[in-house]
């Protein structure tokens, strides 16, 4: 729950926002705002107010007065002030601020967006820029230079580029600013790539590079598996993104990557992985990784765990942040038992995706146990016919056909742009267009889905309904 009740800006003191560091939080700064700048500095829901404490790593506390409290480091009282007074700047008009300053800063990124592309980019009301925000943990403003502050024309909107500035922590500015670009590309396709690959990398994210602490690195994507590694509204990519727990975006043909070495390099191999199962199995030499957990799966159980056209094998993945697929020949149906493998980097999720795949064979063994009649025979083995074709046949185009633009209806998201992710055209039906945080909210303690749990109950009511019907006609029809 939010600590500022968007439907209600009356005052009140608010609860305190949450700093990460607890160093010099019992020093305070204090910065008194008219009840204009107060609901600024708050935004929707307090989503502002959040936004800069976490970029600054200083609390933030404002009363029923306009009293706004800094508790924190002095750095990080100097960076939530200077975050303040840019948010204030936008009320009246350009704002402007020192890019040369910026070049000696590690909290900011300056990223210059094409005119053209600049309402794109921001979205109706800001809604798309506040999204990117939300979705990173920065804070992104559009700026002009300050060494042009009072020249004429400083502050109207002829230049051929406007200055996005991007606040934050490494990771975070790095994801913004591939966002941003994924955008741009999108709208003026060729502006950063040509040929499949970036052009020159380095300028654009060297910056960011630091060894194994944090790379970038990028891998074309060949035209025919474009709208198969991207998934419907990019929830393949986004699946694959969070279960190596790495950045990773489409830019035009070319998939860009962004975090730790190992992190960067489970999203190249998951990706390649998930292309080559369009063309057959794909075998892994799994035991000796530590990203890794093998289920056993009776082999005529594997229809009903992965489910009609793998549709229970998603719904597990997005649960769970993995990337799951059956090991060796799915073919093979000799074998009394098949290996489910649940990737991710993350212990507690392959865990709990592990849950997930049990819970699945549970209630294939329950329905088997406990046979029902009028329920579409799907107690006695019917879900298993979906194992021959059904079960994540990425190989075949039936898994989600995404490679014939089947899964979700690929090709109406074209655009002119050979299939590339549309999400950017809703941004004048208002929401967050950018940001889909499914894959980042994941209690991986919570029970398992409720989606097979309708089956533990009794017959379904539409057969008496049937019957009733047969004996007398509807009443208050007549």
């Amino acid at each position: 729950m939010s600590d500022f009740d968007e439907d209600n800006n009356s005052p009140r003191r608010r609860s305190p926002s949450p700093g990460r560091s607890a160093a010099g939080a019992g020093v305070e700064e204090v910065i008194n705002l008219s009840p204009e700048d107060v609901a600024f500095v708050l935004g929707r829901g307090g989503s502002t107010k959040r936004k800069i404490a976490a970029v600054s790593e200083c609390q933030l506390e404002i009363d029923s007065d306009g009293r706004m409290e800094l508790r924190g480091s002095e750095e990080q009282r100097r960076h939530a002030k200077e975050y303040v007074e840019l948010v204030l700047a936008q009320r009246h008009g350009a704002v402007f601020f020192d890019l040369e300053d910026a070049k000696t800063r590690d909290d900011v990124s300056v990223f210059s967006v094409p005119r053209e592309c600049v309402g794109y980019v921001t979205g109706r009301g800001g809604s798309a820029l506040r999204s990117i925000e939300e979705e990173f943990g920065a804070l992104m403003i559009f700026v002009k230079d300050k060494a042009t502050e009072g020249q004429p024309g400083a502050g109207d909107r002829s230049a051929d580029a406007e200055f996005l500035i991007i606040f934050g922590p490494r990771r975070a500015r790095c994801g913004a600013k591939l966002k941003v670009m994924s955008a741009v590309e999108h709208k003026l396709a060729g502006e950063y790539t040509e040929d499949g690959h970036i052009r020159d990398l380095a300028s654009h994210f060297g910056e960011f590079e630091s060894g194994d602490e944090f790379t970038v690195d990028q891998v074309e994507i060949p035209d025919e598996e474009f709208s198969y590694a991207l998934g419907r509204n990019g929830g393949t990519r986004k699946k694959l993104a969070a279960a190596a727990n790495c950045i990773l975006q489409y830019l035009g043909r070319t998939a860009v990557f962004a975090g730790t070495l190992k992190e960067v390099g489970l999203c190249k191999e998951y990706l390649s992985w998930l292309i080559k199962q369009r063309v057959g199995a794909v075998n892994v030499e799994w035991e000796s990784r530590d990203d890794v957990v093998a289920v056993d799966v009776p082999s005529d159980f594997i229809g009903f765990v992965t489910g009609a056209k793998g549709a229970a094998l998603r719904e597990m993945e997005f649960l769970s942040a993995t990337f799951m697929f059956s090991a060796g020949d799915r073919e093979d149906r000799t074998k009394p038992m098949e290996k489910l493998l649940v990737f991710s980097s993350n212990d507690k999720a392959r865990q709990y995706g592990k849950e997930l795949v049990l819970h699945r064979i549970q209630l294939k063994e329950y329905e088997d146990a406990h046979p029902r009649r009028g329920y579409d025979d799907r107690g006695r083995g019917g879900y298993d016919d979906r194992g021959r074709g059904g079960y994540d046949d990425r190989g075949r185009g039936g898994y989600d056909d995404r490679g014939r633009g089947g899964y979700g209806g690929h090709d109406d998201r074209r655009g002119g742009h050979g299939g590339y992710d549309n999400r950017y055209d809703d941004r004048y039906r208002g929401g967050d267009r950018y940001h889909d945080d499914r894959y980042e909210r994941h209690d991986y303690g919570r029970a398992p889905p409720r989606y097979d749990d309708r089956r533990d109950r009794s017959p379904p009511r539409y057969d008496d309904r049937r019957r009733q019907r047969s004996r007398s006609p509807p009443r208050g029809r007549y």
